[in-house]
């Protein structure tokens, strides 16, 4: 049996981020090595532990061990090319959109001598619309539509912009990320007065709206004890900081170094804000749902809306609405009883993202190319 097994092969130029893509990328790797022998290639990798997140066993992380891209930009081509009609790889998946600035040469090279059968699958970990600063983004994202066997995407808004915006040759799938967290079984912390965000300290994640956002409340309650608790790090932190200063909420806000022990931020919290600009599907919303954390967030492109369903496990605000944001905030805050139900829909909402189930949809993906 294990002799029938079809080979898979994820792309990821690194893997020493630790992010979002690189997570969801273990997740799937893991899930699928029961049914599938599963490699993982990437550039930039001496030593397996330097991997953000561990992987199973049965997974294989393959280094080309090509630090200086720009440099050896033709030998990653040629030894990954070389890697995937050895090791007779039946599928080759790309893992976010900029990485077919080297599986895209891959395939074409495969294709154009006959070498492989290969069915070729683009993931993409953004949105269509969103570049960060990269127009080769977009570049990549077209190659996507003529060159691969199927493109999947996280959320069905993203699946919508691909459709309207891109010339595509198959089905565009979509496949949430999974909850990294099982669901919890603590009750709702009613005397909580945690708020909590998690992220980048960068413009995508917008921590400076929620910061002005807070002081918003602050004025509308004086006399109200919550804390606002933002954990992570990034070039935007001595800004943030700044802020917090100059609006005199250095007694309500704390930026708070990421941590080992986040779980424990996230049992602790009354309430899950998220103010970004843009997502793909974020995975933070999914680890305060697993937590039963009632959520604010503001409806961005794309993934909020796939979460949560506005009045039933939180509230959804119009993009870029700091007031209305500052309103719902005031309100969760007032409603213990609301917030407990809330955290309760949210336990049952996420057993839509456990990692079988997302694990299914991509051996069903595969099976049918």
């Amino acid at each position: 049996m294990e002799s029938s097994k079809k080979t898979l092969c994820f792309y990821i130029p690194s893997l020493t981020h630790f992010a979002g893509t690189e997570r969801s990328l273990c997740l799937v790797a893991n899930g699928l090595s029961s049914s599938f022998h599963v490699k993982v290639l990437c550039n930039e990798l001496t030593d397996e532990s330097q991997t953000g997140f561990p992987f199973d066993k049965n997974v294989e992380v393959v280094s080309l061990g090509l630090t200086n891209v720009k440099r050896s930009y033709f030998s990653i081509l040629f030894r990954s090319a070389q890697f995937l009609n050895k090791n007779k790889v039946d599928f080759f998946i790309s893992v976010e959109m900029m990485s077919l600035v080297f599986t895209a040469p891959i395939i074409l090279l495969l294709r154009l001598f006959y070498l492989s059968k290969i069915k070729f699958l683009a993931w993409e970990h953004f949105n269509f619309k969103t570049t960060l600063g990269k127009p080769l983004r977009q570049v990549c994202r077209r190659l996507a539509g003529f060159l691969a066997d199927s493109i999947v995407v996280l959320t069905h808004e993203d699946q919508k912009l691909w459709k309207e915006g891109a010339y595509i040759r198959r089905d565009i799938v979509v496949i949430n990320n999974a909850a990294t967290y099982p669901i919890s079984t603590r009750a709702y912390p009613h005397e909580s007065k945690n708020i909590l965000a998690v992220g980048r300290f960068t413009y995508q994640k917008a921590f400076d709206d929620l910061i002005d956002i807070w002081k918003k409340l602050s004025e509308r309650d004086k006399n109200h004890e919550f804390k606002l608790q933002i954990i992570g790090e990034g070039s935007d932190k001595e800004l943030l900081e700044k802020k917090i200063a100059s609006l005199q909420l250095q007694n309500s806000v704390q930026l708070i170094d990421p941590t080992s022990e986040i779980h424990r931020y996230y049992e602790a919290a009354s309430i899950y804000v998220m103010t970004s600009r843009f997502e793909g599907l974020p995975m933070v919303l999914l680890e305060a749902a697993s937590f039963g954390i009632p959520i604010i967030a503001f409806n961005c492109l794309t993934g909020p809306s796939e979460i949560v369903k506005n009045g039933e496990n939180g509230y959804l605000v119009e993009d870029r609405d700091l007031d209305m944001f500052a309103d719902r905030l005031q309100f969760l805050i007032a409603n213990p009883d609301l917030r407990a139900t809330m955290s309760q829909s949210n336990k049952n909402l996420v057993k839509n993202f456990d990692l079988s189930h997302i694990v299914d949809k991509w051996i069903v993906v595969l099976h049918s190319l």
